[in-house]
C-alpha cells in the first residue's frame, strides 16, 4: 500500500508473512532430530564449526527445558548463569544463552530467525537438504524461490506468485506425493505471524517514522 498525504509527503506500508523464518521455538520443541538438523545446517551455512554448533544447540536446549540435567555440551544454572527454563519470548533472549554470545554480535544475526510459540515453518531461503533423503531437493528449493519471486524476480512485489494450497506447491516443485510427505511436517501454509513495515516521508527524502 502506498499513497500521499499532501505535497512531498508520502507513505508506504508492506505486510509480509514470517513463515519463511526459522522459528527457534518450533525447532527445539520436543527435540525432534529432523528439526534440530535444520538448525545445525543453518549454523553450518553461517560458518559455525562443528564443536561450536553442538555447544550452541545443547545450551539452547538446556535453556528451554524444565530440568537441571546438563547435556554433553550444554550448561545449566550456576552462580553466574541462570537458564530461563522456558521458550524464548523474544529474539534478544538468545543473547543470554551460553554459546550464542559471539553469534549474536554479528550484523543481522537474527535476519531469518523467529522466536514465536512453536508453529510450523521451513527456512526456504537456506539450504537444508541434509534433512531429507532426496539429493535433488536443494535444486527444487532454488526453483521454488525463483517461482515465488514472479516475472520480475524480486521478492515482496505485486507479481509474486501465491500458492493456494500445499498440493499446488507440490506440483509446482515436481514432488511426488511420497516425496512431499517428508516435508509435510516442516511446511507451513498461510502463516499467522505477520510483519508490518510502514514508512512515511516528508520533503521527498526525510523519513518521518518507521
Amino acid at each position: 500500500m502506498h499513497g500521499s498525504l499532501g505535497r512531498n509527503q508520502t507513505y508506504q506500508a508492506q505486510i509480509t508473512g514470517e513463515g519463511g523464518r526459522l522459528n527457534l521455538s518450533w525447532v527445539v520443541a520436543g527435540e525432534d532430530p529432523q528439526r534440530l538438523e535444520i538448525l545445525r545446517k543453518y549454523l553450518e551455512n553461517k560458518g559455525v564449526d562443528l564443536n561450536e554448533r553442538d555447544r550452541m544447540i545443547d545450551c539452547l536446549l538446556d535453556w528451554i527445558d524444565p530440568d537441571d540435567l546438563v547435556r554433553l555440551n550444554g550448561a545449566e544454572a550456576s552462580d553466574s548463569y541462570k537458564p530461563a527454563n522456558t521458550f524464548l519470548s523474544r529474539m534478544d533472549d538468545l543473547k543470554k544463552v551460553k554459546g550464542w554470545e559471539q553469534f549474536t554480535t554479528r550484523p543481522d544475526w537474527d535476519a531469518i530467525l523467529l522466536s514465536t510459540a512453536p508453529g510450523r515453518s521451513i527456512p526456504c531461503g537456506h539450504r537444508v537438504t541434509s534433512c531429507f533423503r532426496y539429493p535433488h531437493v536443494e535444486g527444487l528449493v532454488d526453483r521454488f524461490l525463483q517461482l515465488r519471486r514472479g516475472p520480475d524476480q524480486i521478492d515482496g512485489t505485486a507479481d509474486d506468485l501465491q500458492f493456494k494450497s500445499l498440493d499446488e506447491l507440490r506440483l509446482a516443485l515436481g514432488f511426488s506425493v511420497e516425496q512431499f510427505k517428508q516435508l509435510a511436517t516442516l511446511v507451513g501454509f498461510n502463516d499467522q505471524v505477520l510483519r508490518v513495515v510502514s514508512v512515511g516521508k516528508s520533503a521527498r527524502r526525510r523519513e518521518l517514522c518507521r
